[in-house]
Formats: C-alpha cells, structure tokens, sequence
C-alpha cells in the first residue's frame, strides 16, 4: 500500500523514537505527499487508512489532494466512519443524498 513504498527497516543504530515522531508528524503535517503515488491497485489500503483516520478526526479530509478527495468512494469510506465527515468533505458529496444517508446511518 501507500505506507510500504516510504517503510523504511528499523536501524537501532541510525534511528531512535525521535526519528520516528519527526517523520510522523510530517505525514501528518501533509499526508497528501504519501498519496501523490497512488495507484488504482493501491486503492483498498488507501480506503482502509482513511477511514481509520476519519474515524478519529474527521478533519484530516481537509488534507487530502485534490484528486482524491473528489472521489466517491473517498467520501463514502470517510462518512462511514464518522458522520461528522460530511462537514469536511466536498460540496458536490455533501449535496449527495446517497453520501448524506451513509452519514447518518
């Protein structure tokens, strides 16, 4: 998935718990520079990250490219997950009725 192509092994000489926040908060800071990659085959690991994403914070659709927060299914994984998703995500999806229902199901 999108995670693999940026995984790098764990040195226990060259990184420490330091490293690791730094490069968290930089994906989380701009997760779009994972997505730039994606690929249509990558979509169904995407799909899982995001919803378990949304799940937490539904803000987080506010940082997705442009590209893909214009996909449905995007959408649909996001409300799923949180309902209070449909704030965040593009107005064409807002004013969907089959978004809006998944939203409040």
């Amino acid at each position: 998935g999108p995670l693999a192509r940026g995984w790098q092994p764990y040195s226990l000489m060259g990184s420490n718990c330091q490293h690791f926040a730094e490069e968290l908060h930089d994906f989380l800071l701009n997760p779009g520079k994972v997505e730039e990659n994606l690929h249509i085959e990558d979509l169904p690991d995407f799909l899982h990250t995001v919803e378990m994403q949304v799940a937490h914070n539904p803000k987080v659709l506010l940082n997705l490219p442009p590209e893909v927060s214009k996909e449905r299914a995007i959408a649909l994984t996001a409300v799923r997950a949180n309902g209070l998703a449909l704030e965040f995500l593009e107005e064409q999806f807002q004013q969907d009725w089959r978004v809006v229902m998944a939203a409040v199901q």
